[in-house]
């Protein structure tokens, strides 16, 4: 069977890299509230891309001529789309400044986005069986070799201003999740550093500055200068 790149050759090449995580007010408030971030079963976002999960053409060709060469080691493409569905996955965007377009689409007036890094996440996550990797943006209908033999790290290259690090739980169980599960993890670590939307009035960062401190966490809460001209 031909090699593919495992998910360790598509994560960022520097650990250091900056990763953002844009969010509303409500789903910070979920965070704070049960010490977890929360993984959306990937069938929950083909309502924003029905794409979301689906096997580009030249993935389903590989799968299919390396099965009738090695049908013992590698999964049926109709297996791999089942087990592809059960995929739960929180997405970050790897950039080192802010994004005003995720600005607008994620967390528009009020909203807030996590200021992290690569290696920071790894820690977070080291022992919850989450698997990140960097998405790959490709034409689903073209002929492009595939990158990974998986599904869930392909999106359309009409996405690629996401420049997405997507952390994942492939083993996931459908019936008693079936918007997705919640990862327990270091609150402080995570939040350790918060934007507010710069469109949000002044008093939403002291808000949420109080909010954190009845958490007992001292986390650094700034707004957004980025419509500000300086």
């Amino acid at each position: 069977m031909k090699d593919l790149p495992t998910l360790e050759d598509l994560m960022p090449t520097d650990w250091r890299a900056t990763a953002w995580h844009y969010m509303s007010i409500p789903k910070l408030l979920r965070i704070l509230q049960t010490e977890s971030i929360f993984f959306a079963r990937i069938t929950t976002l083909q309502r924003d891309d029905p794409y979301e999960g689906v096997m580009p053409i030249a993935l389903r060709r590989f799968m299919m001529e390396e099965e009738r060469a090695v049908a013992s080691d590698l999964p049926t493409p109709a297996a791999l789309e089942v087990h592809t569905s059960c995929a739960c996955v929180n997405c970050w965007h790897i950039n080192e400044e802010e994004s005003a377009a995720l600005w607008k689409l994620y967390s528009a007036h009020s909203g807030v986005v996590i200021q992290s890094s690569v290696s920071i996440l790894m820690s977070l996550f080291s022992g919850t069986g989450v698997k990140m990797a960097l998405v790959k943006y490709t034409n689903f209908e073209g002929d492009e070799p595939p990158v990974l033999p998986y599904p869930v790290y392909y999106k359309r290259k009409s996405f690629d201003h996401e420049r997405e690090l997507r952390c994942v739980i492939l083993d996931s169980n459908t019936g008693s999740a079936p918007d997705g599960v919640s990862v327990k993890l270091d609150v402080g670590t995570l939040l350790s550093r918060l934007y507010v939307s710069p469109e949000a009035p002044a008093w939403i960062a002291d808000v949420i500055r109080e909010e954190l401190v009845h958490y007992g966490l001292s986390s650094s809460v700034v707004r957004s200068d980025l419509l500000t001209l300086k």
